[in-house]
């Protein structure tokens, strides 16, 4: 029950990235700084959008290698012993530009119906990546090496290369990738490749700075969030869960209505099933990633509830801008 409900929340989190890309460039030119018309290499977004996807598979490939991670150890010929180079999780930084590019400069709705689903999932998977740029970036606690081994845990299908790969296989065979320059679109400002910053204290953890972005609640884009949520949460979950959307205090409150589901989350609750932990997480952690995405998309002020389904005048787990504000089991 609980992978039914996490499952269908990754694709809430797709969808929102889906809409998150449609409010950007939907034309071929742009006018410069001289006024001049800079018209784009590419004749559709299919096209664009493979030659972004394959190059970018590879910087990342290519990325990996240099970091050390992904090589295999060396004997040592004093001791016998099989050692690993030391982690260089600087020289992924240079993977920040491509990143961005794939995800910044596709326009989903000139997709392919193909392509279009191939592009989501694509960007959902390649959220690992991101994390670990912002570990190589040292704004992440945790190390480099960890974030890798536990995104390495995951299913196969789910990791951009792979996903990638098998969407365009006969293209990604070989390992050369065509330099970011040659392969971005002249309308496309290339970000630059960031520096590693001092790991943050404790205390800056406590308290991060976060930027906003300042979308109003009549906005037309909050509007479409909102309804993606709403009516994808409704048809694929409708067996498991009520949604309902307080527009004015911009609060979405979730009901479990499945019975099986609300006996595990009560038996784990109670302590009588400690070996649900993982999947309690799970599913509250789906729900933070909506609320994150949301957070980053739509604005502050958004917040997820979820209800007590023995008690509906009492929560669960309250979350506003992608952050925990309560939890029952704390």
């Amino acid at each position: 029950m609980v992978r039914v409900i996490i499952y269908f929340s990754m694709l809430c989190i797709l969808l929102l990235s889906a809409c998150a890309n449609d409010d950007q460039m939907d034309v071929t030119e742009e006018e410069t700084i001289d006024d001049s018309v800079s018209e784009s290499i590419y004749s559709n977004e299919d096209e664009k959008l493979e030659i972004y996807a394959i190059n970018t598979a590879k910087a990342v490939r290519a990325a990996l290698f240099d970091t050390n991670i992904t090589k295999g150890c060396f004997t040592n010929e004093q001791t016998g012993e099989c050692e690993y180079l030391p982690i260089k999780p600087e020289e992924f930084l240079k993977i920040a530009p491509w990143l961005d590019l794939y995800e910044n400069d596709i326009v989903i709705n000139n997709l392919s119906e193909d392509n279009k689903d191939f592009y989501a999932k694509s960007l959902f998977a390649m959220r690992e990546h991101k994390d670990l740029l912002e570990s190589a970036k040292g704004e992440m606690s945790t190390s480099f090496d960890e974030v890798y081994e536990n995104n390495d845990e995951k299913d196969p299908e789910e990791r951009f290369l792979r996903i990638v790969g098998d969407h365009f296989p006969e293209s990604i065979m070989d390992s050369n990738f065509i330099p970011i320059d040659e392969v971005a679109d002249p309308n496309y400002e290339l970000l630059d490749i960031p520096k590693p910053v001092k790991q943050v204290s404790s205390t800056d953890k406590e308290n991060p700075t976060r930027s906003i972005n300042n979308y109003t609640g009549d906005d037309d884009r909050n509007i479409v969030l909102e309804d993606i949520i709403l009516e994808n949460w409704k048809d694929e979950s409708s067996d498991y869960l009520d949604i309902t959307l307080d527009g004015e205090d911009k609060t979405f409150s979730i009901l479990y209505t499945n019975e099986e589901l609300i006996n595990e989350m009560f038996d784990y609750l109670k302590g009588d099933r400690p070996n649900l932990k993982n999947s309690w997480e799970g599913l509250i952690e789906s729900h933070r990633e909506i609320s994150e995405f949301l957070y980053e998309n739509g604005g502050e002020g958004y917040t997820i509830e979820v209800l007590n389904p023995r008690n509906t005048e009492r929560s669960l787990v309250i979350i506003k801008d992608g952050e925990y504000t309560y939890r029952v089991d704390d």
